[in-house]
C-alpha cells in the first residue's frame, strides 16, 4: 500500500508541472523595460536627426535654435503666435515638445503650435508676432512678449527662430583693442566699469516689462 501511495505521487508531479507549463503558455505576457520608460519625461522627447527631417515635413511648430544643451519641457512657461489683432495659435498642449541635441553643445527645441479658437493644427504662412517664455535655469532665461513686435516667419505652419538673434537686436556688445578704447574714452557717453572677471560677458534678453532688450547673466549695465 505504501508502495503505491509513492507512485501516485510521482506521477502526480509530472501532471502538475505540465499544467504550470501550459497555463502560462496561455498568458499574454510583455516585458517591460523599465530603463526605456519615458513617463519621468511625459510631455517632451529627444528625437534624432532622422526624426528631426521627417518632423519639419509633416509638423507644424515654433523651432528655436542654439538654446543651452539644459533646455527641457518644464523650462517652457508659454508660446504665443499673434496677427496685428490678436493671438492666433499657442502652444499644442496634446502634442509633445520634441528637443534635438546637437553637437555643437546646443539644442533645437520644437513647440508643437494649434489654433487658438479650435486646437487644429496651426498651417499659417506669412510673418507674425511671436512670443515665448522659457526658464532654463536660475541665470538663463529668454522672454519675449508681443508687446515686443518680434516677427518670425512662418510657412505652412513651420516657423524659425535662432535665439542667438535676441542677443544682437538694439545694439550689442564687442571686445575692442587699447586703441579703441582711447578713441571711445575721448568721445563717447558711457559707465565704465574696471577689474571686472575677465570671462565677463555680454547677455542680452528680452525685458518683460519694456519694448527693449534688458542686459542679464553679467556684473555691470553700460
Amino acid at each position: 500500500m505504501k508502495n503505491l501511495k509513492t507512485k501516485l505521487k510521482a506521477i502526480k508531479l509530472p501532471i502538475l508541472l505540465w499544467i504550470l507549463v501550459a497555463a502560462l503558455s496561455a498568458c499574454d505576457m510583455t516585458y517591460i523595460d523599465r530603463n526605456n520608460d519615458d513617463s519621468s519625461n511625459e510631455g517632451s522627447r529627444t528625437i534624432t536627426e532622422d526624426e528631426r527631417d521627417e518632423y519639419e515635413k509633416t509638423g507644424r511648430f515654433l523651432k528655436i535654435i542654439n538654446l543651452p544643451l539644459n533646455t527641457q519641457i518644464k523650462n517652457v512657461v508659454s508660446v504665443e503666435v499673434a496677427n496685428s489683432a490678436s493671438t492666433i495659435a499657442s502652444l499644442n498642449e496634446n502634442d509633445v515638445i520634441r528637443i534635438l541635441k546637437e553637437a555643437g553643445g546646443s539644442c533645437t527645441v520644437y513647440l508643437p503650435l494649434v489654433y487658438e479658437d479650435d486646437n487644429s493644427e496651426f498651417t499659417e504662412t506669412g510673418s507674425f508676432f511671436t512670443a515665448f517664455s522659457i526658464h532654463v535655469d536660475a541665470v538663463t532665461s529668454y522672454t519675449v512678449n508681443l508687446s515686443d513686435k518680434l516677427i518670425v516667419s512662418f510657412v505652412e505652419g513651420r516657423g524659425s527662430l535662432d535665439i542667438n538673434d535676441l542677443h544682437n537686436e538694439n545694439g550689442g556688445g564687442s571686445v575692442i583693442t587699447d586703441d579703441e578704447k582711447e578713441e571711445y574714452e575721448k568721445t563717447g557717453r558711457f559707465l565704465k566699469i574696471t577689474n571686472l572677471p575677465l570671462n565677463t560677458q555680454i547677455k542680452k534678453y528680452h525685458h518683460s516689462h519694456a519694448n527693449q532688450c534688458q542686459y542679464q547673466q553679467q556684473d555691470y549695465l553700460i
